[in-house]
């Protein structure tokens, strides 16, 4: 699970650390920026206010922004000034949204993101140093008919870690049509949503970068060269403004599975690449390390393995001779700097060493770990991962999404890895029910408060049961289920989720109480 940098209301956000910025040499637009105090109109020698008069709203209006659940307020004062506004709902008396313009200005553009579906509110307008507020009403546009409407469940006495839940929904099952990014509330509602396009595959990765940045990479993961695509790599704006797009990597072939923008502002993606022996050419797996600015900055691939004996040419999966890789992650672990790649179709781990690009150490049954209980038992190659998916790294700890294609039904599993003994220790399984199976796609994912995000990703097109559908839940290990969103129809497919706290997105105070701190502060302000 990636956190992003607390850029909204950083004094109520517990002090999360964030682990990514913001693209090199790219500046991201805040939506809802701590807003510098407006300096009071100073007292003349008499000690009585001087006469600078406070600037008047002359004109409010709002219209509906590019992506249907933003709305962008216009305002004009007869003076320069910063502006602020309050948005509530008289449908639901828990919404109260905060929108700032912190440039003094005599126009001004709010967009004000986060809000619910077809939604009457109304908005009060404010100068930053005060006068009387305006206010102006609408209705926000729907959520946009490809995406599913959720049922959720959750334990009312547990506290959940984040609010906001980021994910990728296919609907229309094996075809690629109605591809979206969107972001649900703990009530499983649509906030943001985003169409990517058509003719993708399901395998969309995405995160937040900051406040405002969205980033998302994938969707080419069937192999297929006759494709109208290679996937898609893009990061844009909340409001849809793309700001990276390419159409294909500069080292390897396509986007696959995993896109992810890193803390020195480059995107470490699974690229693919070919590998050939003997005059056999295959699909290989190919990593790339790009920067917006420097272009690849590091990359590797399979064809080293290949001539070093480890892996020979794949079996023919889906039509196409092909290495599978779904994971990646750069890592600094007791040894150094290091790569760790998950390839589902050999059902394997990988560490590589980013200095040397060699391979050193094999995650998997007949690899080079002894297998353990907790209590220290051995254990058969049968409990290593099996077509594993959504692999997540915490210090010397392994947890991923483990599909169990020989085991006969899907699990989350955690593994503890002692690089220098060479033993790995099962800490804990949970399978949701004795029939749960997934044989590909899902997610988990750490979460700060220690729990762990799982994304059950379900498909008819590669499931044999046809009544099981995508869910997302929270878990807290080893057993216990505090929150589950379930996507209504098989036919619905998604892939990965990440969840974020409510002061790191939108200005909404129902999920932030830093935004109740703030308007109070500019409550204040105004009344001086």
């Amino acid at each position: 699970m990636r956190q992003i940098p607390v850029l909204v209301f950083l004094a109520a956000c517990n002090g999360k650390p964030g682990p990514s910025d913001p693209a090199a040499g790219e500046t991201p637009t805040d939506p809802h920026p701590q807003t510098t105090p407006v300096t009071p109109t100073p007292l003349s020698s008499t000690g009585t206010l001087s006469e600078a008069p406070c600037p008047v709203i002359t004109d409010l209006s709002s219209e509906q922004g590019a992506l249907s659940l933003e709305q962008r307020i216009e305002v004009t004062l007869d003076g320069e000034d910063t502006v602020w506004a309050t948005c509530t709902s008289p449908d639901d008396d828990q919404e109260l949204h905060l929108v700032e313009s912190t440039t003094a200005a005599t126009s001004h553009e709010l967009a004000l993101r986060g809000l619910l579906g077809d939604t009457p509110y109304t908005c009060e307008v404010h100068a930053g140093c005060g006068g009387e507020p305006q206010s102006v009403d609408f209705t926000s546009g729907p959520v946009p008919k490809a995406l599913p409407k959720f049922t959720v469940s959750r334990d009312p006495k547990a506290e959940l870690s984040g609010a906001y839940t980021l994910f990728n929904s296919q609907g229309g099952g094996c075809g690629g049509a109605d591809v979206y990014v969107a972001i649900a509330d703990p009530e499983g509602k649509i906030r943001w949503a985003y169409d990517v396009g058509s003719d993708l595959v399901s395998d969309i990765d995405t995160y937040l970068i900051d406040a405002n940045t969205i980033h998302m990479g994938g969707g080419w993961g069937l192999f297929d060269e006759g494709a109208p695509n290679r996937g898609v790599f893009r990061t844009m704006d909340l409001s849809g403004n793309v700001q990276i797009d390419r159409t294909t990597p500069d080292f390897g072939l396509g986007f696959n599975h995993h896109s992810e923008p890193l803390a020195d502002g480059t995107f470490l993606s699974i690229t693919g690449d070919y590998d050939s022996q003997n005059g056999r050419q295959w699909h290989g797996v190919g990593v790339e390390q790009w920067s917006p600015t420097d272009g690849v900055v590091w990359s590797w691939d399979s064809q080293a393995l290949v001539d070093s004996g480890f892996i020979d040419p794949p079996p023919v999966w889906n039509d196409n001779e092909a290495y599978h890789a779904n994971a990646v992650s750069f890592l600094t672990d007791s040894l150094g700097d290091a790569m760790w790649l998950s390839d589902f179709g050999m059902q394997q781990i990988w560490r590589i060493d980013r200095n040397t690009g060699e391979l050193t150490h094999v995650f998997a049954a007949g690899g080079d770990f002894d297998l353990v209980d907790a209590q220290g038992n051995h254990l058969s190659d049968n409990e290593f991962p099996q077509v594993q998916h959504g692999v997540d790294y915490q210090d010397d700890r392994i947890l991923l999404y483990d599909n169990g294609q020989q085991r006969g039904y899907t699990r989350v599993s955690e593994y503890q890895v002692d690089l220098g003994t060479l033993q790995a220790k099962l800490l804990w399984t949970w399978a949701d029910d004795p029939h749960w199976y997934d044989p590909i796609l899902g997610d988990a994912d750490y979460l700060p408060n220690g729990d762990v995000l799982v994304a059950k990703g379900f498909s008819k097109c590669f499931s044999p049961f046809s009544n099981d559908t995508s869910e997302v839940l929270e878990l807290v290990p080893p057993d216990k289920v505090v929150w589950r969103m379930k996507f209504p129809d098989g036919n619905d497919t998604m892939y990965r989720a990440q969840r974020y706290d409510g002061c790191d997105v939108f200005g909404n105070a129902r999920y932030c109480s830093a935004v109740s701190d703030r308007i109070a502060v500019l409550e204040s302000q105004a009344d001086r």
